[in-house]
This record gives structure tokens, C-alpha cells and sequence, in this order.
């Protein structure tokens, strides 16, 4: 409704609004829902009752959700939550009975909903923040709570099957304090102990969610030392533990604690992982000369663009100057295309792009089809003739040797610019020109008229 039709509905006369909202009423059931929310508003024990009614109706509910309905379902939960939510401010003991009533329905609902698009449960994680809040809430007004939080607490955790609970102990600060969570801590470290030397199970349920409990404890808490535990309570880490430990370290500020997990050798295919936060870790805890030595050894490992900005950063104003002068010179001697290619162009400088290319002219084969799409119409805008032809070649060919049909109208573009880019071609070298191109071309794809009918 645009604000033309805002004024021209409050112009109308009490008698004439009444009118439509009777009018409107029973042609939507999410409208139909929202005025009598509105009428009921005044009176808050019967807004209440009409609201656990309606949780009742979704927790009754049997009809399969396919994946077409779940967006519009997940729309109607996330009015309800919206609609005990605004109760929060007047009355948070029925925000948290209404909330937890609405809660209580997740395991029916997502059972019997293909939630493929992750809607309906973003409403249920939203509402278990709004259990929190109004939980919150309740233990900070007038109104009496007998709840014991932290069985509350621990017993949601427990019995969280359908992760719809996965935050509520790293949120619980505010309702539980430092005290109770440490004592749920001790909880947690005990059933662990109890478990592992009762199971004999390769992977034991209860241990590992009370595992998870001290884990969320801990982040509760910003506690490093029992987040680690939470980890080396059974076994040694393995290195995406130690990357979890590591994140963790840096996102409470200890670098130091962070550093302590990065030393020594990781497998290789965490290497690049230990390395990124190496550096997060050396620039929190201020170690200059670490990261100076550490950028130096990646650029050049890796002569890429963005390791050569990482190194210039922070480096001497002396060696600033250096790194520009031989950066050119070092991608031209990297043997990956990409990270050359990329970085010539990063650096403008397109002389050693054009001789790469043609140097290099079969790794255009190993680029990934969008980069060298743009990298093709780049050497047309820069006048690189030759360089772009290879480029579309190399595109062209990928399409009809597949017989990608529904990428035929792209081949017929990349045909067209090597049409256009022949008289720009002072000689073609090594490669077919354009005549011996176009007769290898009609001999092995001769027959796909479909392709030939959208370039003649």
C-alpha cells in the first residue's frame, strides 16, 4: 500500500473501515489470523488462550508439506512467533509459555515437512531466541518463576534432535550467570567421565552431547581453557578440532592460547587453514615480525595478487618498492594459469599477460569457463588480439565438443568475436588462422545444424 492509500484509509469513517474488515475477513486465513489478533489484543488472557489454540492446531496437524508449500507454511509459523512476541514487553511469563508451547511442536512439524530451503526451521531458531528472551524476561519481573533454568536448560540440550536447541546454552549467560553455568559445566564433565568408562560403543550419544554441552559452556562463558577440554576430555584433537579450538581462541581476543594450538605440522590439506589463522593470530597478538616472515613465505610460494597485497601492507617501505618492481616477474613464473593470469591482469601489465598466454596457450584449457569468459573480452578491450582468439577457441571448442546445445547460443558468440578479431590478428604464429581454424571446425562439428544455424 503506497502512501496515497495510507491517507485515503484514514480518511474513512469508523462505520465504513468496520465494514471492510468484515468484508475482508474469510478470504485469507493469515488475514483472518491478524484481525482477530488485533481484536483480541486488549484483552491479554484471551489473546493468550486464542494463541495456544492456534499452536494446538499446528501441533494437530498431520498434512504432508511438500517442498512447494514450506516457504508459505513457514510464512504462517513465523506469524505466530511474530504475534507472541509482541506480548514480550507487557507479559513475559505467557511470551515463554506461548513460546515454549510453539517450541514443543518442531519435532511433529519438520517431521511431516520437506524443509529443503531451510525455512521452517529459521523460524524455529528465531522462536528458541524468543524463549531465551522472554525466559529472560520472566526472571527479571515482578511476576513469580519457580522454573529451575538450568534443568530447563540441560534438559532441552538433551533432547534436541532436530538441532532446533543447537544455541541456547551459548545464550544463556543472561538467564543462568556464571555460577549456574559453571556448575552445568561440572554436570557435563561428570556424564563424560561416567561414559567413557561404562561404553564400549565406537560413538556414544550421551557422551558426545554432553560434550557439546560443556563446548557450548564454554562459549557462554568465553572460557578458552574449557573450550579446549571440551575437545581433549577424550582424545587428541585432529586438526579440525584444533581449527574449532583455534577460532574460538581468536574470536574471545587469545592469541595466545591460539598460537599454542597452530604450532608444529598440520596434514597438508589443512596447511592453508593453519596459515590463514597464523596470520589472524600474529596480528592479535602483535607479533610483526611473525606475520612480516609469514606473508614473505606465502607471496613467494605463491606470487598471487592478494598474497603480493597482504605482503605490501606490511612490509618495509624498501622492500614495498622491490616487491612492485619483480611482481610481474614473479607470476610470469608461476606455473599456475590462474594465479598468473589473474594477477598480470590485477597489475596491468599487459605485455607479460600477452606473453604468458602465448606461452602458456594449453593452460587455458585448465581455467574455469567463467574466468576465462571474462579474461577473453579483457585481451579484446586491451587489444591483445591473438591472446583473446586462444581464449575463445579454447571456449568454443568446450561447448561443441560436448554438444552442449543450450550453451550453443554462447559458442555462437564466441564464433562471432573470432570473425571480428581476425583482421586484428597481425599473424596467428604457431596456431591455425582463421581459414584452417574454420575447416577443422566444420569437419568435426559440421553436423550440429543447430550451432551453424545461429552464425550464418
Amino acid at each position: 500500500m503506497n502512501e496515497e492509500q495510507t491517507e485515503q484509509l484514514k480518511q474513512l469513517s469508523h462505520e465504513q473501515l468496520c465494514e471492510l474488515i468484515v468484508s475482508i475477513h474469510g478470504a485469507d486465513r493469515q488475514v483472518d489470523q491478524r484481525i482477530e489478533y488485533a481484536l483480541l489484543a486488549g484483552d491479554p488472557l484471551a489473546l493468550t488462550k486464542h494463541m495456544k489454540k492456534r499452536i494446538q492446531s499446528i501441533n494437530r496437524g498431520r498434512r504432508f508439506i511438500d517442498y512447494r508449500e514450506s516457504s508459505a507454511f513457514s510464512r504462517e509459523l513465523d506469524q505466530v512467533v511474530a504475534e507472541i512476541a509482541m506480548l514480550l514487553p507487557k507479559d513475559p511469563k505467557a511470551t515463554f509459555t506461548l513460546t515454549d508451547a510453539f517450541m514443543n511442536t518442531h519435532p511433529k512439524v519438520l517431521n511431516r515437512c520437506d524443509d529443503s530451503n531451510g525455512s521452517i526451521g529459521d523460524v524455529y531458531r528465531y522462536a528458541a531466541q524468543l524463549w531465551m528472551d522472554a525466559a529472560v524476561a520472566w526472571q527479571a519481573s515482578e511476576q513469580a518463576c519457580k522454573l529451575n533454568w538450568s534443568d530447563e536448560i540441560t534438559n532441552r540440550h538433551n533432547d534436541n534432535g532436530y538441532g532446533m536447541w543447537d544455541n541456547l546454552i551459548a545464550s544463556s549467560y543472561p538467564l543462568l550467570g556464571e555460577d549456574a553455568l559453571r556448575d552445568l559445566a561440572e554436570g557435563f564433565k561428570s556424564v563424560v567421565i561416567e561414559r567413557k568408562k561404562k561404553s564400549t560403543d565406537r560413538y556414544d550419544n550421551i557422551q558426545a552431547t554432553a560434550q557439546i554441552g560443556l563446548k557450548s559452556v564454554a562459549t557462554a562463558l568465553s572460557d578458552v581453557p574449557m573450550y579446549e577440554q571440551s575437545y581433549t576430555i577424550n582424545f587428541p584433537p585432529n586438526e579440525l578440532q584444533k581449527e574449532s579450538i583455534v577460532k574460538f581462541c581468536l574470536s574471545v581476543n587469545d592469541g595466545a592460547s591460539a598460537l599454542k594450538w597452530l604450532k608444529g605440522d598440520w596434514q597438508e590439506r589443512h596447511f592453508r587453514t593453519q596459515q590463514k589463522l597464523l596470520d589472524q593470530a600474529y596480528q592479535l597478538t602483535g607479533k610483526s615480525g611473525d606475520l612480516l616472515a609469514l606473508r614473505r613465505e606465502q607471496y613467494e610460494k605463491s606470487p598471487g595478487y592478494n598474497n603480493l597485497q597482504a605482503l605490501i601492507e606490511i612490509a618495509p617501505e624498501k622492500e614495498q618498492v622491490k616487491l612492485k618492481a619483480q611482481a610481474s616477474r614473479l607470476a610470469s613464473k608461476s606455473t599456475d594459469a590462474n594465479t598468473a593470469i589473474d594477477t598480470l591482469l590485477q597489475l596491468q601489465d599487459m605485455e607479460a599477460v600477452s606473453n604468458y598466454v602465448l606461452k602458456h596457450s594449453e593452460k587455458l584449457e585448465q581455467v574455469a569457463y567463467y574466468a576465462l569468459s571474462d579474461w577473453a573480452k579483457v585481451f579484446e578491450a586491451h587489444g591483445l588480439a591473438l591472446p583473446a582468439v586462444l581464449a575463445y577457441r579454447v571456449l568454443l571448442l568446450d561447448i561443441l565438443q560436448s554438444a552442449r546445445t543450450k550453451a550453443y547460443r554462447y559458442a555462437a558468440t564466441y564464433y562471432r568475436a573470432l570473425e571480428r578479431l581476425d583482421a586484428d590478428v597481425d599473424s596467428y604464429q604457431k596456431w591455425p588462422d582463421k581459414t584452417q581454424f574454420q575447416a577443422v571446425l566444420v569437419e568435426k562439428h559440421g553436423k550440429k545444424r543447430s550451432f551453424w544455424g545461429l552464425v550464418q
